[in-house]
């Protein structure tokens, strides 16, 4: 009988190859652990000692900052980042193996590109042992050709060039001798681009065309092209992310997809450390669209907007990369103001808020503790799902908003 890993009883592991160090072989390339640090309560960084790993780490100083409020484990991952990408991450707990949110809703984790992993406790010390889960592309050559989201961008490639002729945001169809169906209330905003393949690589050859965000996510266009057989009936390449929020696409030869796990990662140990509440925020607003970084709440990544008008009615989601897209050009109201708040996937923050009023100075807002979760509509902003964001319509004229305050809470 053929021995079976218990994290394999999990179908969250996909059954993916594993090791019991802290590196694993990727073909003619590795991928290893740098560093593992933990933060103190007192602002001190505990690092994990062995073999290998580095005594330098990134993001310190955001670690000793949020100390007072938020346990972080981070793990530092290294490997050849011209021929592998990391494009998924899962934290599970070792001894139960399950995702770690599930384990405990106060525990959470982001994955910052291209190499680092932040697992968060707030109210709650992370597990010191860990199973750390990726998905990764890895690539047959460290070639990248990159084009600009406009019509015109051209880049030279093996054998010939490829050139964006077409470009469109939102469209309900396409067919290949009519081009893009014009827009219907239904469809979605969604980067979309016609290609000019005039290059010759030899084959087969698949081809991979990724989208990078102006946020850093990135979404890749789906299935992947196969040349030269799809260069004459090739489709647009279409992506998740709206069009105005793409900085560049990249094309460059597929590789694998494939997954790994370290099983039983060790990190520094629980200590029963104290918790503070986490910082409370004011954004200034001045009636017009404001936009930015809840840096108070560094190293977790909350990016908000704020905007005259109401637009939402439904949302396009794109998963993994974390955006929000209204479905349809609804005509701007002056009566209410629209806050967006953009997360990672998997972070144990909740958020209430309180509206400050020009005329009067004062504020106003629900307490928390007046109502159950569930009925709490008027000021809570419920966890972000997939995709990690939150919308809400705030019932305040944009030339009486004075400040918003962002109160994040534990889950």
């Amino acid at each position: 009988m053929s021995y079976r890993h218990p994290a394999h009883a999990n179908v969250l592991y996909e059954r993916a190859p594993y090791s019991s160090s802290r590196e694993m072989a990727v073909g003619q390339h590795a991928v290893g652990i740098k560093s593992i640090a933990r933060n103190r309560s007192d602002g001190s960084i505990d690092l994990l000692k062995g073999k290998g790993l580095s005594a330098s780490i990134p993001f310190a100083d955001q670690l000793k900052g949020c100390a007072k409020w938020l346990d972080v484990v981070q793990i530092e991952l290294e490997f050849p980042v011209d021929y592998i990408e990391i494009t998924e991450v899962r934290i599970f707990d070792h001894k139960t193996r399950t995702l770690i949110p599930k384990v405990d809703n106060r525990l959470g984790y982001q994955f910052v590109k291209p190499n680092v992993i932040q697992i968060f406790g707030v109210g709650k010390e992370v597990p010191q042992e860990l199973d750390i889960w990726l998905r990764y592309a890895k690539f047959p050559d460290d070639q990248v050709y990159i084009l600009q989201p406009q019509v015109g961008s051209k880049v030279n490639v093996p054998g010939g060039s490829v050139e964006i002729v077409e470009v469109n945001g939102r469209f309900s169809g396409y067919i290949a001798k009519q081009g893009f169906l014009p827009a219907r209330p239904d469809s979605l905003f969604r980067g979309s681009f016609v290609l000019d393949w005039q290059a010759a690589w030899r084959g087969p050859v698949w081809i991979d065309v990724c989208a990078e965000s102006v946020y850093g996510d990135r979404d890749y266009n789906s299935p992947p092209l196969r040349l030269p057989q799809d260069i004459q009936h090739a489709p647009p390449v279409q992506f998740r992310i709206p069009l105005e929020n793409i900085a560049q696409l990249e094309i460059r030869n597929r590789g694998a997809r494939e997954r790994l796990f370290f099983d039983g990662c060790q990190v520094p140990d629980v200590s029963g450390r104290p918790f503070d509440s986490p910082p409370k925020i004011k954004i200034d607003y001045d009636g017009t669209h404001v936009e930015g970084q809840l840096k108070e709440l560094l190293p977790i990544d909350v990016d908000y907007r704020i905007r005259p008008g109401n637009r939402i009615v439904t949302f396009e989601f794109g998963d993994p990369t974390a955006w929000v897209s209204p479905l349809d050009q609804f005509i701007e109201l002056d009566a209410t103001v629209s806050l967006y708040l953009r997360t990672g996937d998997h972070v144990p923050l909740a958020f209430d808020h309180r509206l400050q009023a020009v005329d009067t100075g004062k504020w106003s807002g629900l307490n928390p503790n007046e109502m159950p979760l569930a009925k709490r509509a008027g000021s809570y902003f419920p966890r972000a799902g997939k995709g990690g964001r939150s919308v809400k319509v705030l019932e305040r004229r944009p030339n009486n908003l004075k400040a918003i305050e962002i109160v994040p809470r534990r889950m």
